[in-house]
């Protein structure tokens, strides 16, 4: 599991198609022993296992169980539970609980304490009240993870480590004065004398201009009128951010490797203002913790938002995990998700496998009984009595056993990418956080395509492109000249390239470009930006060449062709014979370059919830997409590609029937029986159908 013994065939893949660095598949719970009697561990691990699980993640929040005091570690208790689980043949991942610093380190050291923008300090009442911007703290979790490392190395039950948990999600930034001098002490290595940092900001607006570093605030706590930051201070503040997080990660992912090189090393996420590419390069694999109430009460939306965080995990990381899979009702305070109606739980899990991922465990055994997440229900409510999740797990359990040797070397089928990458978000939002992000746009381009059953998926921007026919790139502002060059390399081979509004309009530090949009693509593009402008209200649609009028919203781009060809036309809608012609009507909205074997396609609008759906409909006609099954849009499709031959899911997120049509003759290996060109799903229903 050392990702130094990987073999070639997953080193070099594009990194959205490395297979499993390991040849099971993880299936289990977590668990919390220092929150449950003692008297109770031999049963509950008994009961995990006759209900299928075979992995146990536990003692990501247990710091002051293993150092209840500074230097003094006491190991019982997880030994004692870890030998128990072992006896049941159960494996275990430990988490390294430096999220959770116990209160003897908080009361010793108050200038470690996260600060909130407004100057407070984060009080010891939860978790990640200490960020890893203080050295002093970094080093007392080197010594923690030294220790743990150095006693678990021996013991054959321990398979792994989830390193900290949930970076960025409770106290995602530090405004604390121990922050602000290492956001000071960063830039002045990063640009080493002052006025260049000026010089690439653009300190002179508005008199900003800075004497030293030590000058330098933090961005978002100095004007509590609201006034917006500085675009170069915010984007550098969220790289700062990222940089110490992925460098307190690799601290970790180091010391436990050298003391047993086989463990499996990974970390739970996905949040803000972190770089997830970077961060994995420290790990085997990624995790995404999934609950997918998040995306709505109804099951449609809640499946289309589990499937864009699972394809964000596989953008990252190619095959990964679901430490956190959700089994039942989850609230605390001022939010309260609903219970998995029954199936739901099986469909999500099934849905985590057929976006890639090679481990699931459900949060968690036993729901808690204290503290803030009494509400954040596990496989068996607080009475322990067996109800309808504990039957549904142990189904899933079942299926996934009996399922889990096709799965070895899987990856998913991918043809249609729709490029990420997190800093384009963070620069984004220092700019006009009131125009769709690149994240948002993804969203809805990813929800549209998988709508239309195409084979699409995300990308990460600095991944290989090898392997895929289409690109979206959704408002990208800064466009590298590697990008661009790989960009250009990918429609010669043959690609089609899209890209939306305002991409190629500014550089790495947030400035905009003194080039004519969309700057370093223009060439690629064969096109320019002639305007730019707003709406408030819906006054403009583009009509594609021979189609329909689609809604443009918040706003517009005036295109003007070079060495491309018009394919769409922006027209005034809505508004009264009265009202003067926008300057826009008539002109081009999208133009069409053959470059190469390839098109370059550029829309001079953004993407929205609105416009998601016929924009795909008109790209799919122009680049001859077609759909992998007909059946409505509530039915999830996924193929994934394995040395056995694919594997096609079919997963009905609706509370009714689906029928799924234009299949090709094929045998479900969950109910083992054939089937011919069409199935029908039960309400929240899996097939797998194993096709050549």
């Amino acid at each position: 599991m050392n990702p130094a013994s990987r073999p070639a065939r997953r080193r070099h893949r594009p990194r959205h198609q490395r297979p499993a660095p390991f040849d099971r598949f993880l299936f289990g719970v977590a668990y919390y022993p220092e929150q449950e009697p003692r008297r109770r561990w031999k049963q509950d691990f008994a009961r995990m296992r006759r209900n299928g699980v075979r992995v146990v993640r536990m003692g990501e929040f247990a710091w002051d169980v293993w150092e209840p005091r500074r230097g003094v570690y006491a190991f019982e208790l997880f030994d004692a539970a870890i030998a128990l689980a072992a006896e049941q043949g159960l494996q275990v991942l430990l988490g390294t609980p430096t999220a959770a610093p116990p209160r003897w380190l908080s009361a010793a050291h108050p200038e470690w304490l996260r600060q909130t923008a407004d100057g407070r300090p984060v009080d010891h009442t939860g978790r990640q009240h200490i960020g890893p911007v203080h050295e002093g703290f970094r080093a007392i979790c080197r010594e923690l993870t030294t220790a743990l490392a150095a006693h678990y190395a021996t013991v054959p039950a321990v398979i792994g480590w989830q390193i900290d948990n949930e970076f960025h999600c409770v106290g995602s930034l530090d405004f604390s004065p121990g922050a602000r001098r290492a956001f000071q002490g960063w830039l002045a290595r990063r640009y080493r004398r002052i006025d260049v940092l000026n010089t690439r900001w653009g300190t002179s607006f508005s008199a900003q201009t800075y004497a030293s570093f030590e000058e330098i605030p933090l961005p978002l706590v100095s004007r509590p009128d609201g006034y917006p930051p500085h675009p170069g201070h915010l984007l550098d503040f969220h790289r700062f951010s990222s940089e110490v997080t992925v460098a307190f990660a690799a601290e970790q992912s180091a010391l436990l490797r050298n003391a047993r090189a086989r463990w499996l090393i990974f970390h739970n996420g996905l949040f803000a203002h972190l770089d997830y590419w970077k961060l994995s390069d420290h790990l085997d694999l990624l995790g995404v913790d999934l609950y997918p109430g998040f995306g709505g009460s109804d099951g449609v939306k809640a499946g289309a938002w589990a499937a864009f965080k699972l394809q964000q995990c596989r953008a990252h990381s190619g095959a990964f995990l679901v430490p956190e899979l959700a089994t039942g009702a989850a609230g605390s305070q001022r939010r309260f998700l609903e219970t998995p109606e029954p199936g739901q739980m099986r469909l999500w899990a099934w849905q985590c496998i057929a976006h890639g991922a090679v481990g699931l465990i459900h949060f968690r055994w036993r729901t808690c009984r204290f503290g803030q997440e009494i509400y954040w229900h596990g496989i068996l409510d607080h009475d322990s009595r067996p109800r309808r999740r504990l039957a549904e797990f142990a189904q899933e359990s079942r299926e996934i056993a009996r399922m889990a040797p096709r799965l070895k070397g899987a990856v998913r089928d991918t043809r249609i990418g729709v490029l990420i990458e997190s800093e384009q978000d963070d620069a984004h939002a220092g700019v006009l956080e009131c125009f769709p992000a690149p994240r948002h746009q993804a969203e809805h381009l990813l929800g549209a395509l998988r709508a239309r059953h195409l084979p699409a998926g995300l990308v990460h921007a600095r991944d290989s492109f090898r392997g895929l026919d289409a690109l979206i790139l959704p408002s990208f502002g800064h466009v590298s000249s590697p990008l661009a060059a790989r960009l250009r390399a990918f429609v010669q081979r043959g690609g089609f390239l899209i890209a939306t509004a305002r991409s190629g309009t500014r550089d790495g530090h947030n400035q905009a470009l003194a080039r004519t949009a969309p700057g370093p693509l223009a060439a690629l593009m064969g096109a320019t930006v002639e305007e730019v402008g707003g709406l408030r209200t819906p006054l403009l649609s583009f009509v594609p060449s021979g189609g329909d009028p689609i809604l443009a919203q918040p706003g517009y781009e005036l295109l003007r062709p070079r060495t491309a060809a018009a394919v769409a036309c922006w027209t005034m809608t809505g508004v009264t014979a009265s009202r003067q012609a926008h300057p826009a009507h008539g002109a081009p909205a999208a133009t069409l370059r053959p470059l190469g074997r390839g098109r370059a396609l550029l829309l001079g609008a953004w993407i929205t919830a609105e416009n998601a759906a016929p924009i795909v409909s008109w790209l799919a006609g122009l680049a001859g997409w077609r759909p992998v099954v007909a059946a409505g849009p509530g039915v999830e499709v996924s193929r994934l590609i394995t040395p056995r031959g694919s594997l096609l899911f079919l997963l009905n997120h609706s509370a009714e029937p689906q029928r799924v049509c234009e299949l090709e003759p094929a045998r479900d290996l969950l109910t083992r029986r054939s089937t011919g060109d069409a199935i029908d799903l039960p309400a929240f229903g899996v097939a797998v159908l194993s096709q050549r």
